[in-house]
C-alpha cells in the first residue's frame, strides 16, 4: 500500500514519545517493502530543522550536528520517497475550506497527487475533511491493526 507519512510520525519516532512502538512497527513494514512510504518535500525540510534542533538541545556543536542531520536525512530517504507538488495542487490546498490548517491541507493534496492510498498521522482529527473515497486516514496503531488482519 502507498502510505503518506505525516511529519508528526517522524517527530514521534525521533523523540521516542508515547506512540514510538506503533511508529517503529510501521517503519519496519516500510523497510521490509510491505508498504511504500511517501512524504512531502515540506516535511523533509521540516525534519531537517527538527533534527538539527534536537541535536542542538543535546549540546552538539554545529559541525557535529550537520554530520548527524545528514545521516538522519539519508535514513529518512531510505525509508520514504519525497513527493513534490506543483502550483495547481498548492492552489487546491489553499482553497480547500474543509481544512482549518493549511499545512494539513497541503499534506492532503500531496498525498493525493502522489496517489497514496492512506495518510498515517497522529492527528487524525486534522484530516476530518478528507473524502475517504479518495484516501483513508489512520493513526500508526490503527494502520498496524488493520494490516495485521
Amino acid at each position: 500500500m502507498r502510505l503518506f507519512i505525516d511529519t508528526n510520525i517522524f517527530v514521534e519516532y525521533f523523540e521516542m514519545r508515547a506512540e514510538f512502538d506503533s511508529v517503529k512497527i510501521l517503519f519496519n513494514a516500510l523497510e521490509e517493502g510491505i508498504h511504500c512510504g511517501y512524504i512531502s518535500v515540506g516535511s523533509f525540510y521540516t525534519l531537517a530543522y527538527i533534527a538539527d534542533q534536537g541535536f542542538k538541545r543535546k549540546g552538539y556543536d554545529k559541525n557535529t550536528r550537520l554530520k548527524l542531520v545528514r545521516q538522519v536525512l539519508l535514513e529518512v530517504l531510505n525509508l520514504v520517497t519525497v513527493i513534490e507538488v506543483n502550483n495547481e495542487e498548492l492552489r487546491k490546498g489553499i482553497c480547500d475550506e474543509s481544512f482549518t490548517d493549511l499545512e494539513d491541507s497541503f499534506q492532503h493534496r500531496t498525498a493525493l497527487y502522489g496517489k497514496c492510498e492512506a495518510i498515517v498521522t497522529l492527528n487524525v482529527k486534522d484530516f476530518k475533511g478528507v473524502d475517504i473515497r479518495q484516501i483513508n486516514v489512520y493513526t500508526p496503531k490503527q494502520f498496524n491493526d488493520l494490516s495485521q488482519n
